[in-house]
């Protein structure tokens, strides 16, 4: 086994997260998990429930960020005499903002749903004819 390099992983500064090559390894065919060809599918099963759990804690950080953004523009008055939300750049720019987190949002709860109905199976979804 040798680490051959670092994967860069912005923002996730309290682990690491090496790239790892094994050489001339023999694994017994006892401890061998499914059948050769299956590690795709394994590996799908094996994460498919977090992406739906992951990208809700991603739009809850966003929400989280945005309050702070608009409390703000609120408060401060960098541009002058009157706070940053009455230049109406900043209010065009924190709708889309809000429209993009609303909108990531529907995607986290439709992933989620998703999940729960098959289980994250895309070919069970498919079979009960659910639009992914």
């Amino acid at each position: 086994m040798e680490i051959t390099g670092m994967i860069d992983t912005m923002g996730h500064l309290a682990s690491n997260s090496p790239i790892v090559e094994f050489r001339e390894v023999r694994v017994p065919l006892s401890n061998m998990i499914g059948k050769p060809g299956d590690g795709l599918q394994l590996a799908k099963g094996a994460f498919s429930w977090t992406s739906s759990s992951i990208w809700a804690a991603a739009v809850g950080k966003v929400r989280a960020a945005f309050e702070i953004a608009y409390n703000f523009v609120k408060t401060e008055k960098r541009s002058g005499r009157v706070p940053v939300i009455e230049h109406q750049n900043a209010g065009y720019m924190l709708a889309d903002i809000k429209t993009r987190i609303e909108a990531a949002r529907y995607f986290a709860w439709k992933a989620s749903d998703h999940f729960d109905k098959t289980g994250g199976s895309r070919s069970r979804a498919v079979e009960h004819g659910e639009d992914l």
